[in-house]
């Protein structure tokens, strides 16, 4: 690991850093969001997103490429298995990794160098080593050594959660199938959650702007690069959960949206006009994303996606039928709220 006393390597590092050509991840196309403006009931996603590019499938441990590119080396399956090739890519990966904790120390408001191409390929990297293993196709007593070299760059400003199937390479073969590693507990869990808390937080924003008459035709998605984070963040849940490694994702949505609530009552910027309308607004939206299907196309209730939230649903209407509503909040409750019956 880099020695924090030791400005030495980080300059030879940075003097790395600016010799970085961006022109070089251009090549390949840069992740990111194409925002199209406002979101409209069952608007389409711009088809060079996320979603629709399947730029983030690579995540799925069930989505393998044969071929592919990677620092700007094109590879396959075949050449991967080849060991001088594996230690080629493993020290560009290793440097990479150098170069991002020495990033990490800086300010990087004042740096443009594609940081997040670099963590890109590594993650990619190590996403398909993790997916040929499973398939029991390297040898794991040569996979496992450049693997911990590789690991053991990383401290507590840097991680990378795919490396955690590291410790279970080996066995009496040679080779192991890998027993994915429970994500819950764990920081990644906890950023999960915060990250949701944030998008709430936007949703809870646009409410407080609109009439309780308005609501019914507002979606609860500033634009559509937040529905598309919403979608993402349900498909990567999902996925995750299918291998038993966190819980489902009404779960978290349930726990954070209960938890804004509390927060509320510290911060006057995360209070809101009605919390139980607000509730029932967020569900309807969120759960009307399940009509999507993992390339974006929306399908509606067809999808086989559908996830229910029935629990809280009726935990929420009760509240709301407990707190004696007039008619026109029950007018307005119904119909965020009858949808749901049929769609979440």
């Amino acid at each position: 690991m880099l020695d924090d006393d030791d400005g030495f390597f980080d300059d030879v590092l940075m003097r790395t850093i600016d010799n970085i050509d961006n022109g070089a991840t251009r090549s390949s196309r840069t992740l990111s969001f194409n925002c199209s403006g406002e979101d409209i009931e069952c608007s389409a996603f711009s088809n060079d997103g996320f979603i629709k590019s399947k730029d983030a499938k690579f995540l799925s441990y069930d989505n393998h490429v044969h071929s592919f590119e990677l620092f700007d080396v094109k590879i396959s399956d075949s050449t991967l298995l080849d060991p001088a090739t594996l230690a080629s890519l493993m020290s560009k990966a290793r440097m990479n990794v150098q170069i991002l904790t020495v990033a990490s120390r800086t300010n990087l408001k004042e740096n443009t160098k594609p940081f997040f191409d670099i963590r890109m390929q590594v993650t990619k990297l190590l996403i398909t080593i993790r997916n040929l293993v499973g398939e029991n196709l390297f040898d794991c007593k040569i996979l496992k050594p450049v693997l911990k070299s590789l690991r053991n760059l990383f401290d507590h400003q840097l991680t990378f959660a795919h490396l955690n199937f590291v410790s279970q390479l080996g066995g009496k073969s040679g080779n192991s199938q890998i027993e994915l590693t429970s994500l819950r507990g764990t920081q990644f869990e906890q950023e999960l959650c915060a990250l949701i808390r944030d998008l709430i937080h936007l949703s809870s924003c646009r409410y407080n702007k609109c009439k309780s008459s308005e609501i019914i035709l507002q979606l609860p998605f500033e634009c559509m690069c937040v529905k598309e984070m919403w979608l993402m963040l349900q498909l990567l849940v999902e996925e995750l959960e299918r291998h038993d490694q966190i819980d489902p994702f009404w779960m978290y949505f349930n726990e954070c949206l209960d938890q804004l609530q509390d927060y509320a009552g510290s911060d006057r910027n995360l209070q809101l006009k009605d919390h139980i309308e607000f509730s029932a607004w967020l569900l309807n939206g969120v759960s009307k994303l399940y009509g999507y299907s993992e390339n974006g196309i929306y399908v509606g209730v067809l999808n086989i996606r559908s996830a229910d939230n029935y629990d809280y649903l009726e935990n929420v209407t009760r509240m709301f039928l407990n707190s004696d509503p007039l008619e026109e909040p029950l007018r307005i409750y119904m119909c965020l709220t009858i949808p749901l019956i049929h769609e979440c």
